[in-house]
């Protein structure tokens, strides 16, 4: 006011505004999951420079990445403060199928004769992802030297959704040590020696084998005559032996004995007789046959028995035939 009472006023009206965002601090770095692995539950803070208690709301937005098991998901949080200013910051969070499934019941690798070689098993598939593992399989076949010896190959594939692949293998490697089997032979004989030629070589021998075809497998024959015990004793042996594809090899004999046990005959020799002491006759000359042995060894004695009368006595005269294989007969003359 002045001297006289006079007055004049101002006034000065501020105004206080927040249009300040929110700060977040703390905020989680991108991650790479399982997708097994849970969640994480870390989240950010916010302040701010006139609030106190800043509101924070979160959000995920998902998206699927290649194939279900992987998807990212955008972790997105709003800080709003009490004026209605926000601020925003997001986390990526990446799941992915990175296991490869598992094979079950592969088997192990194994040797195995040709007629036993083992049905595919059923190998079954899991996955820490995917409940439907699929598996596929192959076998293929690599030739050995022979039809009975090769190698088999059997390959099971596991695959999950996400394309992740386990591989399986077994390796069979098949063999053929078993030798054909020879069927038909016939027993051991025994015969007289002049009987040998009519035992018939068999028509009716056969081989199988186990791995090799009927037609693959080689069936030779072959005889092995020998001497036995004496030189009309003989020994025939007939030998089958079959050979299959790989080499296997298998015999089977018939042995034909000549057994000569028949003894010799004699032939022309004299009936007994009764003569004077001046009309006693020569030795005669005896012969023998066999069954065998075509000279027959005869060998004569003569034996003078006394009486009381010098000039009456007996005279027995004795032949004896040996064949070869010592088969021999007496006869004799009185």
């Amino acid at each position: 006011a002045d001297a006289c009472g006079n007055e004049n006023s101002i006034q000065q009206v501020g105004t206080v505004l927040d249009i300040s965002a929110p700060e977040f601090a703390n905020v989680p770095a991108e991650i790479t999951l399982d997708c097994t692995d849970p969640l994480p539950t870390d989240e950010p803070t916010a302040t701010d420079n006139c609030d106190a208690e800043v509101t924070i709301t979160v959000n995920d937005v998902v998206a699927e990445v290649g194939c279900p098991a992987s998807r990212d998901i955008t972790r997105t949080w709003t800080a709003t403060d009490a004026c209605g200013n926000t601020a925003t910051t997001s986390q990526l969070i990446k799941i992915r199928d990175q296991q490869f499934p598992e094979l079950i019941g592969v088997p192990a690798n194994e040797t195995v004769e040709c007629e036993n070689v083992p049905a595919a098993a059923d190998v079954t598939g899991s996955d820490n992802c995917d409940t439907d593992v699929e598996v596929t399989f192959n076998e293929t076949t690599t030739d050995g030297p022979c039809d009975g010896n090769y190698t088999i190959n059997r390959v099971w594939t596991a695959r999950d959704d996400c394309g992740n692949i386990n591989i399986g293998r077994q390796r069979i490697r098949v063999i053929d040590s078993t030798p054909p089997v020879i069927t038909g032979v016939p027993n051991d004989v025994e015969v007289d020696c002049n009987e040998i030629a009519d035992v018939p070589v068999p028509t009716g021998v056969t081989a199988t084998d186990n791995c090799s075809a009927d037609e693959n497998i080689e069936l030779k024959y072959d005889e092995i005559e020998s001497v036995g015990d004496c030189t009309n004793s003989i020994i025939l042996t007939r030998i089958w032996t079959a050979t299959d594809d790989c080499g296997n090899t298998s015999s089977v004999s018939q042995v034909i004995t000549t057994d000569d046990g028949t003894t010799p005959e004699f032939v022309g020799v004299p009936a007994d007789v009764t003569v004077e002491c001046t009309a006693v006759p020569p030795t005669a000359t005896v012969s023998a046959t066999d069954n065998c042995d075509e000279d027959v060894t005869i060998e004569t004695g003569e034996e003078r028995l006394e009486s009381d009368c010098p000039q009456a006595y007996t005279l027995q005269r004795t032949w004896t035939a040996t064949d070869n294989c010592g088969n021999t007969t007496s006869t004799l003359q009185i």
